[in-house]
């Protein structure tokens, strides 16, 4: 005898909007999805015992990936500690390259040197 698997039954439906859910006839003590093909919305739709019908619009937000986020959150924290190390070093050697050149009496060599680039 041939072993034939069985195709998943699912209870999600697209729809153009909540007039069309509404529009469908439900079995009492039922549970449907519906996925609106327009919005990201679904529509969670469940039937009693007695067959009346409750509408829950739900939206649909895909969650990010929680170490991705944690990344991005640590790779911001280390561009503000680099911005703030390149301050002070821009600071100090900005200081360092005036008081030289003024006791020297020549042109700062912040002047005649190029500039430091930050990273963004």
């Amino acid at each position: 005898m041939a072993y034939y698997p069985q195709q998943p039954q699912t209870n999600v439906i697209q729809v153009s909007g909540e007039q069309e859910v509404r529009s469908f006839q439900f079995a009492p003590n039922s549970t449907f999805a519906f996925f609106d093909r327009n919005e990201p919305v679904i529509y969670y739709v469940r039937s009693d015992a007695s067959g009346r019908v409750t509408v829950d619009v739900l939206d649909f937000v895909i969650r990010p990936d929680p170490k991705v986020v944690q990344q991005e959150t640590e790779m911001n924290e280390l561009r503000q500690r680099l911005a703030a190390i390149e301050s002070m070093l821009g600071g100090l050697v900005h200081e360092s390259t005036v008081s030289k050149s003024a006791a020297a009496g020549a042109v700062p060599a912040a002047e005649s040197a190029p500039a430091v680039q930050s990273v963004p």
